[in-house]
């Protein structure tokens, strides 16, 4: 009688236009304590993005936790009023919805996949606390990869950019050409990562899944980088930093690290190379600039017959597919590999 009478009082609200969609989510979990003896745990899309957020901030690196607070504070902001709703009222149109108007401002193909990737890891936890009876995700096709990547410096840019650079400047050229760190974890590099008697360099990289265990990186030391090390003057403490300046400096923004790089590019006469053209307010993609250097550090290595699985190591790659992404051959290695195969033995005049 008690679910009865809930049910007639609800449906009289609706008929008058007067049930709310707060008024009739607190129906439905008031008859659902009633009839199962616990309450109904309901939650709108707002409410469980935010405590997902809090969820993650332990569990995941600080880049990565920014990248996906980012995107989730976009995807809430996309559904408007929705976002008040009951988490199920979200389907795949949202999302391609939320993907497509990303895209035009300015964001690749790659990216748009990414903030999907993320709000499909988020989802997947509400499946699993059976907030929703299935990821709306699932109905969302990847888009076509665009293909824009790094390419290499050739020697000689790296001399002309050597030829322009104050000393802070050429070391991190070097260690970014000869051992491939991050821009971020080159300015920070320390003397105590340098063994010059065992010719070893040992750093931590920056990008390391929080909980995950942490593990350093251990590279020979070029002689290049050995004889820069050498000239500098040495502090009486190993914790010093090896740039003092540029370790003082934030790598993003207008006048952050990669910018200063890029300008020191046009300096030396080195075009920047560009990506496609994009509609909307996105930064064109820069086929070169700092971190090209990684990728030349690990292409280099490939083009000298180095094996992929010590080049992971080397350069700190976790999986075959990334350190892929990071490998240019030269033409000759495909020449090389081509010489190789036998010729076939035919009948004259065939």
């Amino acid at each position: 009688m008690e679910v009865a009478l809930k049910f007639d009082k609800t449906a009289t609200q609706a008929r008058g236009g007067l049930l709310t969609e707060s008024q009739a989510r607190k129906v439905v979990a008031e008859l659902y304590e009633v009839g199962a003896g616990q309450p109904l745990e309901l939650s709108t899309a707002q409410e469980f993005f935010d405590q997902w957020r809090k969820v993650i901030k332990n569990k995941n690196a600080k880049g990565t936790v920014l990248r996906y607070d980012r995107t989730i504070e976009l995807f809430v902001a996309s559904l408007g009023k929705k976002a008040n709703l009951d988490l199920r009222h979200i389907n795949a149109r949202d999302i391609i919805s939320f993907r497509d108007r990303e895209i035009k401002k300015g964001l690749t193909n790659k990216t748009a996949n990414m903030a999907v990737v993320t709000i499909r890891i988020a989802l997947n936890v509400a499946k699993r606390q059976q907030l929703i009876p299935h990821n709306p995700v699932d109905g969302v096709e990847q888009l076509p990869a665009d293909g824009e990547t790094r390419i290499c410096f050739t020697p000689e840019q790296i001399t002309k950019l050597l030829a322009v650079a104050d000393q802070e400047w050429r070391g991190m050229i070097l260690l970014g050409y000869f051992v491939g760190p991050r821009i971020s974890v080159c300015a920070k590099m320390k003397w105590e990562h340098f063994d010059t008697n065992s010719d070893w360099i040992k750093y931590t990289p920056n990008k390391v899944r929080r909980g995950a265990k942490v593990v350093d990186i251990s590279c020979p030391m070029h002689s290049d980088v050995k004889k820069y090390i050498l000239s500098l003057p040495k502090p009486d403490e190993t914790n010093t930093p090896l740039f003092p300046t540029l370790s003082l400096k934030s790598t993003g923004g207008n006048s952050g690290l990669s910018e200063v790089f890029l300008d020191l590019m046009v300096k030396a006469g080195i075009e920047i190379p560009k990506g496609r053209e994009k509609e909307g307010t996105g930064r064109q993609f820069r086929l070169l600039g700092f971190h090209s250097l990684r990728h030349s550090f690990n292409s280099n290595l490939a083009n000298a017959g180095v094996s992929q699985e010590l080049r992971k190591k080397m350069v700190g790659h976790k999986s075959d597919t990334i350190n892929d992404i990071y490998t240019h051959l030269q033409k000759e290695e495909f020449t090389k590999a081509m010489a190789k195969l036998s010729g076939i033995q035919q009948a004259e005049g065939s």
